[in-house]
């Protein structure tokens, strides 16, 4: 399931059994949508560069099948957190 469904239904759930958030239980996720701004308490995300990541990784099987030989790579690309209510 992906993380932005997944966090939909914790949030439901964390609702549905009364719950405050953020006093009682916080709530952050990953993947900024749309409905996450729609909700009691905005909920706070993490927001990953996709494009960045999608060119790099296609840079990066590009260079693999170029030269099997290569050893792979670990890149670390940085995120930024967009706090909103649903955190301390």
């Amino acid at each position: 399931m992906p993380n932005q469904w997944a966090l939909r239904n914790v949030y439901l759930t964390i609702i549905e059994q009364g719950y405050v958030i953020p006093e009682r239980v916080g709530l952050l996720g990953f993947n900024n949508t749309d409905w996450t701004d729609l909700t009691q308490y905005s909920i706070s995300t993490i927001i990953e560069p996709v494009y960045e990541e999608g060119h790099l990784a296609c840079e990066m099987l590009l260079h693999q099948l170029k030269d099997p030989e290569t050893p792979p790579v670990q890149k670390v690309l940085p995120c930024t957190v967009r706090w909103l209510s649903s955190t301390v």
